[in-house]
């Protein structure tokens, strides 16, 4: 399927050229990795497993309560809708040390994955539907033992559709809608709400991932989170969005990824930055957005020196703040905020 087949499918409307026209040149991500690793297949259970195969599955609860397993896993291919039906991740932490019967770790899980996912969608030709459904992870939001307790992750060319759906997760990296190695996420007039510590409503990492993401609000209430984290040479584009994080940034773009934002809110301590790149910067481009900060600058290049463009935002820092501001990262002190920000019909208060 073609990219416009797929928007097709998903029912989402056509990209705007004129204003979106995709990742910049130069922006070429690497080839598609392998299949899931065998350890990773032999350590995923799922109470729902669809194994290249097609299936409906409309007004079911699925419920996992154990280590690793996801209430719906698809994968090798298959072809899954589900609605109005829920999948609920109730408890079960991530276990990445595989051992023997006398303890012993004889091997230890790769991350990013989605193990202990609610929703599991993995390999090339998978394609789940979900529309009117509810993913929920009503774990501890202080509970480190319940890291990685996502909503939907697609990995390894794997793809979800979501219309309609409403995301509440609460474990520690429990992100809403996350994918990863050429995984990708459509997903249009959803609501999430995240409420752990470094639980992103929106993420996407490692080469290849895709976001696009329309009409969907948005919430984080724990420390660290952002409404949308776009890391790893990954790629996401948001339309008429509203994102908030009252303890982390609306918006983060972390090494040499692609993030496009167009027409939404962006709300948070801070209210977008581009953080930390490591190897090539990292380009945003933000079109009739409206970014604001409760705390520090509604943009700050913290250790970054990526690209951002914005065109007719609005940007409203807090009291005493700078509009933008390029500084060191203060996880990583040797990090210098040194990128390049353009503006275009902007209209910006602050310092």
């Amino acid at each position: 399927m073609t990219i416009d087949e797929l928007r097709v499918c998903a029912k989402l409307p056509p990209p705007k050229e004129k204003r979106h026209s995709g990742p910049p040149p130069g922006w070429v991500p690497p080839s598609p990795p392998p299949e899931m690793e065998s350890i990773c297949e032999k350590a995923i259970k799922s109470v729902e497993f669809v194994d290249h195969a097609k299936k409906d599955l409309d007004h079911v609860l699925l419920t996992a309560s154990e280590d690793n397993e996801s209430a719906l896993y698809v994968r090798n291919g298959a072809k899954v809708s589900a609605a109005h039906s829920v999948m609920k991740k109730e408890g079960g932490a991530l276990v990445r040390e595989i051992k023997d019967s006398s303890g012993a770790i004889q091997d230890t899980l790769p991350m990013l994955r989605g193990i202990n996912s609610t929703v599991l969608v993995n390999g090339t030709g998978t394609e789940l539907h979900l529309s009117d459904c509810q993913i929920l992870s009503p774990c501890d939001p202080g509970d480190m033992e319940l890291e990685a307790a996502n909503g939907v992750f697609a990995v390894f060319q794997g793809r979800a559709f979501l219309k309609h759906v409403k995301i509440h997760v609460n474990g520690g990296f429990g992100h809403g809608l996350y994918d990863s190695q050429f995984g990708a996420i459509y997903a249009s007039d959803c609501s999430i709400f995240t409420t752990g510590h470094c639980a992103s409503a929106l993420a996407t990492d490692q080469p290849g991932g895709d976001l696009y993401i329309t009409n969907t609000y948005a919430v984080c209430t724990g420390p660290a989170s952002a409404g949308v984290y776009v890391d790893g040479g990954s790629h996401a584009e948001l339309y008429n969005c509203q994102l908030e994080s009252s303890r982390g940034e609306g918006a983060v773009l972390c090494n040499d990824g692609f993030l496009s934002i167009f027409g939404s809110i962006l709300r948070g301590t801070v209210g977008a930055k581009i953080w930390q790149p490591v190897s090539q910067p990292g380009n945003m481009k933000l079109s009739d957005c409206t970014i604001v900060s409760t705390v520090d600058s509604a943009f700050v290049f913290d250790g970054g020196y990526g690209i951002v463009t914005m065109e007719n935002c609005t940007l409203l820092p807090a009291l005493g703040q700078c509009a933008i501001e390029s500084r060191r990262c203060p996880q990583h002190y040797d990090h210098i905020g040194n990128g390049t920000a353009i503006l275009k019909d902007c209209t910006v208060y602050g310092d």
